[in-house]
């Protein structure tokens, strides 16, 4: 009777349950009056009875109450109960690694219905609730709670819990040593990867793994919200309108109302990170991930429609053609069609001659926009890729977009500027400020208005010629080094913070230059930064000694010091690394290392053995001085962000983009793969054992490995996001700098054999 009357929300046999839809709920809650608060007494009554006196002894196999006893608490009018339970660390962890982060969010919902008194308890339930996303894929006790202590440190709590937390760390976790807080600001930390908007309401997703909802008349934040750990790569707006759909390094997809910002779901189904979405007119999504799968989603009630494969890691897709088409493109030069209704592959062949990330359909008409720089316009009536035109660009293309009449085409790209096309050509073009490198993502306003999510955290508008900021980036930790007995870390600034490696006090600050210190390392004696303006600083870590090198280059990526401080080297934006005697400054040798940029480079401590990591795929391995190619690391498909070498130079490590690990002995022909990150490693190192290393990376996490087992041995969550780590051999700390702060971390003991942890 009840499905007949559709009150029934889903029938689960599998677990002998019925879910009740909202409607009958609310019917049976008036029908019980005033006893309703009576009945959820009962039944938390019954469950307490057999949870030992404590709501953490209680048996997993009582799911429902592990996951509801919130509920039931709050609706028998227990709320003092309630907070005492969701301020105890046993029951938060305990509770994460039997049934999910996703569960502490519930808790969050319910007691933000508490009219709660400000105190340490509920400051410390805030806490721990609040930052339960950041325990997405955790499994073990000892990594949630290293996790979560990292998360309150940052904020009011017990110190009895905090305590608690440490002890069930235990000595095999991640020992936080110290933690610094950045102040909150309504602009994005890092690059914004990503825009969508209606007419008054702007989306943006980005680097520091936070979505922000802007008003566009006012031109004022309303509402950010923390879901995501790893960067937000997509996101689209509903065509109603009431909707925003979100994705990035976690593999998930989550919706928000777009007018509270409230979560309004969570969708599951990807491997790898998800780099773009496009809504149907009717309201259907459509996800393209890195693990080669197109999904159309069902958000209305979260769940699967179809799911459609493609050859290679799939960066951009769009729908069109009256929702009968999807096209997919990405790492490979091939552009794909595949018929939405059956999911079948209908049409594909090479577009571009690099990869894809832009696609939007307009009409019968696609657009493509690729690192060819080049722009691709096909006609797609009969389900047929038909090439139309070629537009030749500056740089590139990272997105693109079209007008609604179709005769004005819109890009941007690693440029920093916006260009406008015609039929004839190149017709506008406005440039963002020099502190801008990139921009990542544009999107096409009624009127005319351009709005774009740039490098260096801006979100800028694009109309009547001027191109002024909706809002600004943030200055934040970007780099870190270890020096003798300091952490150095280098912010958006310019400056360098020089701190006390024990307990995070400010020693001194250093101006490095203009513009964001990109990368930084130190030996005890030296330091050396490469900085927005292109200049590579070195300074005496005791004395006034100072030098400047490399101040032919617009950009340096990445330097590097030996450990003994007798040699350095940068790598400037086409490739090409040069090398430096210290303390004289006398350049040794300079040569081309790469095709495009060089993003990491590392000596051996003798400063003879010199690798390099390249965006095109490769690792390479030089003799210096003489510039000489010893042994080359191919990792197809692959960008190198960070190198490591071992003191002795004979193993290195390659952390790549997409998150997996490569260890290689020089000479051996294999390499050991570590599997595990989800998002670009940030760093790696070998410690003073050869067979452990650590690693950091954008999906937040920091790692300790086993090369022999090539198992994980521990992790911790440092914040939704990083954006630099550090590691020390000398000290076994690791230094990762995100959004939310900057934290100091000893790595575990380890035990006597790998195979207990």
């Amino acid at each position: 009777m009840l499905a007949d009357r559709s009150l029934v929300d889903a029938y689960l046999a599998n677990r002998e349950a019925v879910l009740l839809h909202d409607v009958f709920r609310i019917y049976l809650h008036h029908m019980l009056g005033d006893r309703w608060p009576g009945v959820n007494q009962s039944l938390v009554d019954a469950y307490r009875s057999i949870a030992d006196g404590s709501w953490s002894q209680l048996n997993p196999e009582h799911g429902y109450m592990w996951r509801h006893l919130s509920h039931h608490l709050h609706e028998a009018g227990q709320d003092e109960e309630l907070g005492r339970t969701l301020a105890s660390a046993e029951y938060v962890v305990k509770k994460a690694a039997e049934f999910g982060s996703e569960s502490l969010s519930m808790d969050r919902i319910v007691i933000d219905r508490v009219a709660r008194p400000e105190s340490l308890t509920w400051s410390t339930t805030r806490a721990l609730t609040g930052n339960g996303y950041l325990l997405h894929g955790l499994t073990s006790s000892p990594e949630i709670a290293a996790t979560l202590l990292a998360s309150v440190l940052r904020q009011e709590a017990d110190p009895a819990m905090v305590v608690r937390l440490r002890e069930l760390v235990g000595s095999h976790g991640f020992d936080i040593r110290w933690s610094l807080t950045e102040p909150r600001s309504p602009g994005h930390i890092g690059a914004v990867t990503t825009v969508a908007a209606t007419e008054s309401v702007l989306a943006s997703g980005g680097e520091d793994g936070i979505l922000r909802i802007w008003d566009l008349r006012s031109r004022t934040l309303t509402h950010q919200q923390r879901g995501h750990t790893g960067w937000i790569y997509a996101v689209a707006i509903s065509p109603d309108g009431s909707r925003i759909a979100s994705a990035g390094d976690d593999g998930t997809l989550r919706l928000w109302n777009l007018q509270t910002g409230e979560p309004t779901g969570v969708m599951f189904g990807h491997q790898r990170r998800v780099r773009s979405l496009a809504f149907t007119t009717d309201g259907r999504l459509v996800s393209g991930a890195e693990d080669g799968r197109i999904c159309l989603w069902d958000v209305k009630n979260t769940g699967l429609i179809r799911t459609m494969t493609s050859a290679t890691p799939v960066w951009a897709v769009a729908v069109g053609m009256a929702d009968s088409l999807v096209a997919a493109a990405g790492e490979d030069e091939f552009l794909r069609l595949y018929d939405l209704a059956e999911g079948r592959l209908v049409e594909e062949r090479v577009a571009h001659r690099d990869w894809i990330r832009a696609l939007i359909f307009a009409d019968d008409h696609l657009v493509s926009g690729s690192g060819d720089k080049t722009i691709a316009v096909w006609r797609v009536s009969e389900s047929r890729l038909l090439p139309v035109r070629r537009i030749e660009t500056s740089s590139r293309v990272r997105s693109v977009q079209i007008s609604a009449q179709s005769d004005l085409i819109l890009a941007a790209g690693e440029d920093a500027a916006i260009s406008a096309y015609s039929t004839e050509g190149l017709v506008g073009q406005a440039a963002a400020p020099a502190t801008v490198d990139w921009i990542r993502a544009i999107c096409l306003l009624p009127g005319g208005r351009v709005l774009a999510g740039c490098e260096d955290g801006s979100i800028r508008i694009w109309e009547d010629g001027e191109f002024p900021a909706l809002s600004e980036g943030t200055n934040t930790t970007w780099s870190a080094a270890f020096g003798s007995g300091t952490a150095l870390l280098g912010r958006a600034d310019g400056t360098v913070e020089i701190r006390d490696l024990s307990t995070g006090e400010l020693s001194r600050s250093v101006p490095a230059g203009d513009g964001r210190v990109w990368d930084l390392r130190a030996n005890p004696a030296t330091a050396i930064a490469a900085c927005g303006d292109g200049i590579v600083r070195l300074w005496s870590m005791s004395d006034d000694w100072t030098l400047r090198l490399n101040e032919q280059e617009r950009r340096t990526w990445a330097v590097a010091i030996n450990r003994y401080g007798t040699r350095a080297a940068a790598s400037s934006a086409g490739g090409r690394v040069r090398v430096w005697e210290l303390p004289s400054g006398r350049e040794l040798c300079e040569f081309h290392a790469h095709e495009g940029r060089i993003r990491s480079m590392a000596f051996n401590a003798a400063g003879d053995v010199l690798v390099t990591g390249g965006g095109e795929g490769t690792a390479r391995v030089w003799r210096v001085p003489e510039g000489q190619q010893l042994t080359e690391m191919t990792r197809a498909g692959s960008w190198v962000r960070t190198v490591a070498i071992d003191a002795g130079g004979e193993r290195v490590a390659l952390g790549c983009g997409p998150g997996d690990i490569y260890v290689h002995d020089l000479g051996a022909a294999e390499a050991v793969q570590l599997f595990g990150h989800s998002g670009r490693v940030l760093m790696i190192g070998f410690t003073e054992d050869p067979n452990v290393l650590v690693s950091a990376a954008a999906d937040g996490t920091v790692r300790s490995w086993s090369v022999s087992t090539q198992k994980q041995l521990a992790q911790i969550r440092a914040d939704a996001s990083l954006q630099c780590a550090a590691f020390s051999t000398d000290d076994e700390m690791i230094i990762a700098g995100s959004a939310g702060g900057t934290l100091a971390v000893r790595i575990p003991r380890r035990a006597e054999t790998d195979e207990e942890f």
